[in-house]
């Protein structure tokens, strides 16, 4: 070989050679607890441990060893979070430069004889340093016996970091990440991850973040708690409990958040740049402020409802302290704050002030350059005695004082003009045009949800149809092949934002039939003008054949392009975390069903009329089928930072008066009845709504008619569906058919039901009638033996394959998929995969 004649090249193969040997043995892999148990023995520096796919059930993970800041020690699970730890699991990383992540820890419950699920400890409680904590999951973390207390992390030593982590679903007794001071200083870094739906607990000892505690409270903490996203975390008055010296909170995020940041011990620390939105949530919170020599600077506030006395509470202190008690809130400064549309107290500067002991009022105050605007109570609380060494300095409220009460010098009565931002939070300005306000530090921004978290991993709020895995994947931009449809759908809702149109029944010439513009009203498809008669009633039917006149008199067109519309935002937020989509979205929903004028009545008493023969009918309730992409939409949307509750509590108010009116109607009864895919359209619309709003004994229901009516009257035992066939359109009524089926199928598993592996008493299956079809699906205008007056559509069948490809491994779905043209919301197929 001409290698080994080159002294040269023969030392790079063996050079390559050896470093290839060294790096195939710096990874570790394991397959179970004993190989887990020797692979911990030989870590050193430079050395991965990868754990396998799949569940670890009560693994104890104790780490001694030492890495270096150029070779650290990495223990990783596989990608996307497959590696799933379960049980009584535990892990304690006590050496230095160790990074733990790619981790799901899912309903883990700590040992007895441990205090927290990860320790930055070993089990001879020798502390870490350096050590971190990155791209984990930690959901529904909770005892057996809710009142057991432990942490979900708990941070020893120094210099440590947690970061890009979820922590979700947490209902017991136990702070969420909690530091312990072992030493003087900690200088720890605590950021980018994401808590949510921390419920309320019964009393204290339910924080997501504390940092020390009482006995801390003169210690130097120095840590960093930055960039996190909070999002429903009603656990206690404290969300973030502050209790040591000089740490930092900045561009933190609260969202829907009963609590507040509280510097409940030690002095100088800075809060800069957070935002607060309340969502008018009952209890939610600010800033609580304790201690000497706090800043709190540029944060913005909205919708709070200041359950502590106010949004930003400085509180009284007792006379000789004790390290557990109240200090007075001395010399903080107040700097450049935004409250928009807060409840209560905006400043209260007297919190606590005579209970339990607090007499001593802070002092040495200055309250600069604050905007307060629309809170309902005076801006700054007012009380008996008087506030010593207190500056204010250019401060500005729209508020105007109750009754003979007056503002403090310094804080300015203006009228001003608020307009939400490229960044989704309020702009203020003067009245002619002018900036009202500039942040002086740090200008907060909302976080978007695609830089906080594990990388692999989307928090999502349940979905009704789509697949929330496939969507976190989509708009992280996993899937390369999708990207280009991504594009499309974000391109489609930038020009929605430009062009600001939007939809309502009320827009349309045609009055129906009770008067009433915000009545819907549609005209059924097939049916046309009489050619025998002068005025052209009564219309007459000709099968499969669309009027296109029907489009020009009915509300479908509007309804279909608002519901696609509000699609597009919705998807194109979740991928790039850009509010103004979110807010359009919002406009867009409140017009078609909440505005007073142009909202549509919750009902579908007048669609497909035929005009001279009836003003509504059942089978009009196709028309509004859109209904089940839109819920899960809805669902998406409400990750918006900006949608208040009272808007989502109006649309599921709206939706329920719907669905009553879809279930008791005689025009609802009536297509409930329809034998066809009529009736497959009604029990998807129904279900989807009904899972909506939480009505499960509903949609319970709702699969059992499937179950012993659609799937036995509707298919044979050979796949064939007759009355679809039978039709001038049979190709289309059948792939139609099917997807609801489908659909359907979807929402069952939610309630233990596998519509795909039921067979009923006649023998008859979904899986049959879908195999029925597949091989006509890439060209059924050469194969279909059925009647089709028009078109060939490929959207139904390349819907019904992404769902079944989502359950059931075969190459024939793929195949199927890769076959089949695109349709134009082919990604809205690709999410249901």
């Amino acid at each position: 070989m001409t290698i080994n004649k080159n002294p040269i090249l023969l030392g790079l193969y063996i050079f390559l050679t050896v470093l290839s040997i060294q790096a195939e043995e710096s990874i570790l892999r394991v397959e179970n607890k004993s190989e887990l148990i020797s692979a911990i023995a030989k870590l050193k520096h430079g050395t991965t441990l990868e754990l396998a796919a799949g569940k670890w059930d009560s693994v104890e993970i104790n780490i001694t060893a030492k890495g270096t800041a150029e070779a650290p020690i990495e223990i990783r699970g596989s990608a996307d979070g497959k590696t799933i730890l379960t049980g009584r699991s535990w892990v304690g990383m006590g050496g230095q430069y160790i990074t733990l992540q790619d981790l799901y820890f899912l309903e883990v419950e700590p040992p007895e004889s441990k205090s927290a699920i990860v320790e930055f400890r070993d089990s001879d409680k020798r502390a870490g340093k350096n050590n971190r904590i990155s791209d984990c999951v930690f959901e529904s973390c909770n005892p057996k016996n809710l009142d057991r207390r432990y942490m979900w992390v708990r941070l020893y030593g120094s210099e440590n970091r947690v970061d890009h982590n979820l922590f979700a679903n947490q209902r017991h007794s136990g702070v969420t990440v909690q530091v312990r001071m072992e030493q003087s200083i900690a200088q720890h870094r605590i950021d980018h991850n994401h808590f949510i739906d921390r419920v309320e607990g019964n009393g204290n000892g339910f924080e997501i973040i504390q940092i020390g505690q009482s006995a801390d409270s003169l210690k130097q903490g120095n840590c960093l708690i930055d960039s996190n996203l909070f999002e429903r975390c009603d656990g206690e008055t404290e969300i973030i409990s502050n209790k040591t010296c000089s740490n930092v909170y900045r561009a933190n995020l609260f969202i829907e958040s009963a609590g507040t940041l509280t510097l409940r011990h030690g002095d100088n620390c800075i809060v800069e740049g957070n935002v607060f939105i309340g969502k008018g949530k009952e209890s939610s919170g600010g800033i609580r402020v304790i201690g000497s020599g706090h800043k709190i600077r540029d944060n913005y506030f909205e919708g709070i409802y200041g359950q502590t006395g106010g949004v930003i509470v400085l509180y009284a202190g007792i006379p000789d302290s004790p390290l557990n008690g109240y200090f007075a809130a001395d010399n903080s400064l107040i700097d450049n704050n935004i409250l928009i549309n807060c409840e209560g107290t905006a400043l209260c500067l007297d919190g606590g002030y005579g209970e339990r002991g607090r007499s001593i009022l802070p002092e040495g105050l200055k309250i600069s350059n604050n905007l307060i605007h629309s809170t309902s109570n005076p801006a700054v609380d007012t009380y008996s005695g008087s506030l010593a060494n207190v500056d204010f300095i250019e401060n500005i409220t729209t508020i105007k004082p109750h009754q003979n009460r007056k503002h403090p010098n310094g804080i300015a009565l203006k009228e001003l003009t608020l307009e939400r931002g490229a960044s989704g939070l309020f702009d203020a300005t003067y009245l002619d045009g002018s900036s009202a306000f500039q942040y002086s530090q740090s200008t907060p921004e909302l976080l978007r949800r695609s830089d906080i978290g594990p990388s692999w991993h989307v928090a999502l709020p349940p979905l009704v149809v789509l697949n929330p895995s496939q969507v976190s994947r989509v708009v992280r931009g996993d899937i390369p092949g999708l990207s280009l449809l991504l594009e499309t759908v974000i391109d489609k809702a930038e020009k929605i934002v430009a062009q600001k149109t939007v939809y309502s029944v009320a827009t349309n010439d045609k009055v129906p039939p009770s008067g009433d513009l915000r009545s819907y009203y549609s005209t059924g498809p097939y049916w046309w003008r009489n050619p025998e008669t002068a005025d052209g009633l009564p219309y007459i039917r000709r099968d499969g054949e669309f009027n296109p006149e029907r489009d020009l008199v009915s509300d479908r067109p509007a309804l279909h392009a608002m519901i696609s519309d509000v699609w597009a935002l919705t998807i194109a937020y979740q991928a790039t975390g850009f509010e103004p989509y979110a807010l359009f979205a919002q406009r867009l929903i409140h017009f078609w069903f909440l505005d007073e004028s142009s909202g549509m009545l919750p009902d579908l008493n007048h669609a497909q009329a035929i005009p001279g023969i009836t003003e509504g009918r059942g089978t009009g309730i196709i028309d509004t089928l859109v209904f089940v992409d839109l819920v899960d939409a809805l669902r998406l949307l409400e990750n918006s930072y900006t949608w208040p509750l009272s808007e989502q509590v109006a649309v599921k108010v709206w939706f329920d008066k719907f669905l009553n009116w879809l279930s008791k109607h005689p025009n609802g009864i009536d297509e409930r009845m329809a034998k066809n895919n009529h009736g497959t359209a009604y029990d998807l619309q129904q279900i989807a709504i009904a899972n909506y709003l939480g009505k499960h004994d509903l949609a319970v229901q709702i699969i059992e008619r499937v179950k012993t009516e659609r799937i036995p009257k509707q298919i044979t035992p050979e796949g064939l569906q007759p009355l679809e066939f039978a039709r001038t359109r049979s190709w289309s009524y059948c792939t139609e058919n099917m997807e609801h089926f489908s659909r359907i199928a979807v929402i069952a598993r939610k309630y233990g039901e596998s519509l795909f592996d039921y067979r009923s008493e006649n023998g008859a299956n979904l899986l049959s009638a879908i195999n029925y079809l597949l091989p006509h699906a890439c060209d059924p205008k050469a194969t279909w033996k059925g009647k089709q007056v028009t078109e060939w559509q490929s959207e139904y069948i390349y819907a019904t394959a992404s769902i079944l490809s989502r359950f059931i491994e075969n190459d024939a779905f793929s195949q199927i998929i890769d076959c089949i043209p695109r349709p134009h919301d082919a990604l809205l197929s690709e999410l249901m995969k």
